[in-house]
């Protein structure tokens, strides 16, 4: 496939730049949409074809879209607690998107989910992103949903956020609820492998999760991140009602809170899933969790 053809879009996101190192371990130069003002080091570092653009502005995706048969979709906005937000970028930027490659007459889509979409209580996030995806499944548009789990790596705001959980007290280590529910902690250098899997596939399915190989507790993955960096502290559990209530309240006095009751409700559950299929149909299997800490904690 000729790489002209091909336009990645969150090209400077955390995930987009791991899409970025897998396609150029595949010889392959995807055309970048790329914000205006974004920081596009690793776009530029790679050689890459950029295009500004932005999914609010329909005209600019059809620009960026000339002469391209395949979109990779990684653009989202993934750690606001702003329902307006969320869908504006993740519901309505996608649907923009859509419209231009109708424009462009562009075949082929991959677009990049999240397991938030099959949770029981998803929140402002998960709804944003499963309405994307069934707006995907009903352009007409050859499209693969890729669903990844917790996505771990290096420069992540999950590994980032967790340092500052696990040190904010001096001696213990705060959970919300009892840290029982289930995780599964993804390599985003895996996730980006499954992304250009499906796109340099002529007939992928069309859906794929990307899941590290281990289901475990909250409480196990903060210990296991807490031994990483050397801390020792006993974890302490916050009852999960308390924290709502004071979440809600919270929230009708503030408006923009860092984190809402919604946000709290989404991660006290399990986010857990099979991608065996995965790694049948692409020949790949999934990173270690402690592998992943040993790489990007050291």
């Amino acid at each position: 496939m000729p790489d002209s053809k091909i336009l990645l879009t969150g090209a400077t996101g955390f995930v987009g730049r791991a899409v970025i190192a897998e396609f150029a371990r595949r010889g392959v130069k995807p055309r970048c949409l790329v914000r205006k003002n974004s920081n596009t080091t690793a776009v530029d570092s790679a050689g890459l074809e950029k295009t500004e653009g932005d999914l609010g502005d329909i005209a600019s995706l059809v620009a960026a879209l000339e002469g391209v048969d395949t979109v990779v979709h990684s653009a989202a906005i993934t750690g606001s607690a702003d329902p307006a937000e969320n869908m504006r970028t993740n519901y309505e930027g996608t649907a923009n998107l859509i419209a231009a490659c109708r424009d462009q007459g562009v075949r082929r889509a991959v677009h990049i989910s999240t397991i938030s979409v099959d949770l029981q209580r998803r929140g402002a996030y998960g709804d944003s992103k499963l309405m994307a995806d069934n707006a995907w499944l009903a352009s007409g548009i050859n499209v693969t949903l890729i669903r990844p789990t917790l996505v771990f790596g290096a420069g992540s705001r999950q590994i980032d956020a967790i340092k500052r959980f696990v040190t904010m007290l001096p001696v213990l280590a705060p959970v919300i609820g009892d840290g029982r529910y289930k995780v599964q902690p993804v390599d985003v250098a895996d996730v980006a492998r499954v992304v250009v899997a499906a796109a340099l596939t002529a007939m992928p399915k069309r859906l794929y999760y990307a899941a590290g190989p281990e289901q475990i507790s909250f409480n196990e993955m903060l210990t296991r991140i807490m031994r990483r960096l050397g801390i020792k502290k006993h974890l302490v559990h916050a009852p999960y009602l308390l924290v709502m209530i004071a979440l809600t309240a919270a929230g009708k006095v503030i408006k923009k809170l860092p984190v809402n009751a919604a946000q709290v409700s989404t991660l006290c559950q399990d986010g857990v899933c099979s991608a065996r299929e995965t790694e049948l149909d692409f020949g790949l299997s999934f990173t270690p969790f402690d592998r992943v800490l040993e790489r990007v904690l050291g």
